[in-house]
């Protein structure tokens, strides 16, 4: 309270904190057009399509997830060294969530 404001709004907070090892990453396309989730027929027939151009290369939103399926809120202290073997640079497999729903990952 202070002379000008007796009454002051008081809102509690609580914060999770979770200390834990990453155990998955997820890449996600950025799209420079937002006009191509409609113009682009794949994704309208097929969510796990997802359309990039040949001309340049794609920006890439990374996000980490702990043991638990958690988003890590931020990993810039992470350290990840990139290698793509050029015979086969993604290999996709089928995962079970908890809701027993089968997707590519």
């Amino acid at each position: 309270p202070t002379v000008t404001n007796p009454f002051p709004a008081v809102e509690p907070a609580v914060v999770k904190f979770v200390c834990a090892p990453p155990s998955r990453l997820t890449l996600t396309p950025i799209y420079v057009n937002p006009q191509l989730d409609v113009s682009c027929p794949l994704l309208q027939q097929n969510k796990q399509v997802v359309p990039v151009s040949n001309y340049h290369n794609p920006e890439l939103d990374v996000a980490a997830f702990d043991q638990q399926g958690r988003k890590f809120d931020n990993f810039s202290s992470l350290s990840m060294i990139w290698d793509i073997e050029p015979t086969m640079p993604m290999q996709l497999r089928i995962q079970e969530d908890d809701n027993k729903q089968k997707k590519l990952h």
